[in-house]
């Protein structure tokens, strides 16, 4: 006996909505029906091109972080557009509540302001990570090796963390 279509696609749902969870960050929360309503759709459309119907959970995962990760570089391109094209642009990604995007603003300049006390090669290996490249990346775009890349890093995020702690930041 097969189940009925609504049962399925339920189930796909519910599956969806906990890898979406469990992937979506803080700051997309309250686009998060959104992100899963996608991946259900693009699991459809793969069904409808005659694709399999039957998905495991690490396709589902999958097409999940797909979705979440597309979401991501969205906003972030289209909030690095709106620095390049306007300077008065907010120095945060969007955040829907004004008392978490003001934290938020004020967070960022304090990290800047500490960024600036670093020296210049800590500040860009750590900015540069901070930008999320891996340790390798930063050491081939300071032409540096990984050694002394890992030894800024560590050192230039332990003086970011002692001037956070000293402007009253912690974790």
């Amino acid at each position: 006996m097969r189940e009925s279509p609504s049962i399925v696609v339920e189930d796909l749902r519910r599956r969806l909505e906990q890898a979406v969870g469990r992937l979506c960050p803080r700051w997309l929360r309250e686009d998060r029906d959104d992100l899963v309503q996608t991946s259900v759709v693009r699991i459809l459309e793969r069904v409808r091109d005659g694709g399999p119907a039957d998905f495991n959970a690490t396709y589902l995962w999958k097409t999940a972080y797909t979705v979440v990760l597309d979401e991501v570089r969205r906003v972030r391109h289209k909030y690095e557009r709106a620095l390049d094209e306007n300077e008065d642009a907010p120095s945060t990604p969007p955040l829907h509540d004004p008392e978490r995007r003001t934290l938020a603003r004020e967070f960022v300049d304090m990290v800047r302001d500490c960024l600036s006390g670093l020296s210049a090669d800590r500040r860009r290996a750590v900015q540069l990570r901070l930008a999320g490249l891996s340790h390798a990346e930063v050491a081939e775009l300071l032409a540096s090796d990984e050694k002394r890349t890992a030894n800024l890093l560590f050192r230039g995020f332990g003086e970011l963390r002692a001037c956070l702690r000293a402007k009253g930041v912690d974790r």
